[in-house]
């Protein structure tokens, strides 16, 4: 996988998609995943390409959005039961939850959604997302009730629910 060193920005890869090559497309395939992006016109930056991926098996989609939404600079993924190409309308969970759920320590954070931060913070998140889908391989059909009702209990403790 790529890793970024330094601060030169101007050899560093510009978003997302540009970190899928054969490394990671063979990791994908190894975890029983198959992967899809889709380019969604971006109406408030001109100069950024938005894009939908996909992350999916039968049991589960995870949804990633690159600069959708939250900034010319942003990214979040959120978990959803199947394969869904819609913009935020069929996911189930955010990612942030997940993370909590298995008690993963993420490395990763795209807070201050700036071009800097989201560059440096997109390899940390692919490696966090390789610790997050061992443990999704091991879900069951009660997963979606547990991780469901974790996640409000986290949105109550935060006042966001």
């Amino acid at each position: 996988m790529a890793h970024i060193l330094g601060n030169n920005m101007d050899n560093v890869k510009s978003n997302f998609v540009s970190f899928v090559d054969d490394s990671f497309l063979t990791w994908l395939k190894e975890a029983g995943l198959e992967y899809h992006d889709k380019v969604i016109p971006c109406k408030d930056f001109e100069n950024r390409k938005s894009c939908l991926i996909l992350l999916f098996c039968r049991k589960y989609c995870i949804k990633l959005y690159d600069c959708l939404g939250h900034g010319a600079f942003s990214f979040t993924g959120n978990l959803a039961k199947k394969y869904d190409e819609s913009i935020y309308d069929g996911d189930f969970v955010a990612l942030p939850y997940v993370f909590q759920y298995f008690k993963i320590g993420i490395t990763h954070s795209f807070s201050e959604r700036t071009q800097i931060e989201y560059r440096k913070n997109i390899p940390f998140f692919i490696n966090d997302l390789k610790l997050l889908v061992g443990k999704l391989r091991n879900i069951e059909d009660s997963f979606w009730h547990d991780i469901h009702k974790f996640a409000r209990k986290q949105a109550k403790i935060l006042g966001i629910i």
